[in-house]
């Protein structure tokens, strides 16, 4: 509804239609993320499955940091998080 008075009207602000009609903004934003796609880590699940496929001795530190040499902006807490959700684990090369 808001996005349809947006292309009617494109010099109305967000928050002058969202008063307009009656519309909590936050909602309206919290709206827009949920409909922009599913779950953000699952491009970086990806990304990280690659890279411990290539190299199987990675563990997440490694994993981070080729993944910020590839253009991604993680912090190694979450690769960790993840690595750990889908069970990504390194093969051990000592023994």
């Amino acid at each position: 509804m808001i996005r349809q008075a947006q292309q009617q009207y494109p010099a109305l602000s967000i928050r002058h239609l969202c008063s307009v009609l009656e519309v909590n903004r936050a909602w309206y934003y919290a709206s827009q993320q949920e409909n922009t796609g599913g779950d953000p880590d699952v491009a970086l699940r990806d990304a990280i499955e690659l890279i411990v496929v290539e190299f199987a001795g990675y563990g997440y530190r490694r994993v981070t940091h080729a993944l910020k040499r590839s253009g991604w902006q993680v912090n190694h807490k979450r690769v960790l998080r993840v690595m750990r959700e889908e069970s990504v684990r390194r093969i051990s090369g000592r023994k």
